[in-house]
């Protein structure tokens, strides 16, 4: 949990900030907080929008992320997000195959499956 939690941070950060730095010509209207509507001010009510709205939202596609499953409701829409997306596939799918390693491991040291 504290993983997706500073990895949905660094996500934030990464699309409101740093993404335009890198990839200057892609347009802002397809990043990750604007698509989603995360950024700082409802549209609608002119209300700074919670944080803890962001915190849930942005821990939960970090989740659906690292653990690969991608339910598809939240995805990446920029050049440089679907970019990080994959490094981070791919990280997620390494740290799952050795936890799943280690797991097996324990499970044959107890004398299950032969």
């Amino acid at each position: 949990m504290i993983v997706a939690y500073f990895f949905g941070l660094l996500w934030y950060r990464f699309s409101l900030r740093w993404q335009a730095k890198i990839v200057p010509d892609d347009v802002k209207q397809n990043y990750f907080v604007y698509k989603w509507k995360l950024d700082d001010i409802d549209d609608e009510t002119n209300v700074l929008k919670s944080h803890y709205d962001k915190i849930i939202t942005l821990m939960y596609f970090s989740l659906t992320l690292l653990a690969t499953v991608g339910y598809g409701d939240l995805f990446p829409t920029s050049i440089g997000e679907k970019v990080v997306s994959v490094i981070v596939n791919i990280v997620g799918v390494t740290i799952f195959s050795s936890l799943m390693n280690n797991f097996i491991s324990v499970v044959l040291s107890f004398g299950f499956g032969g």
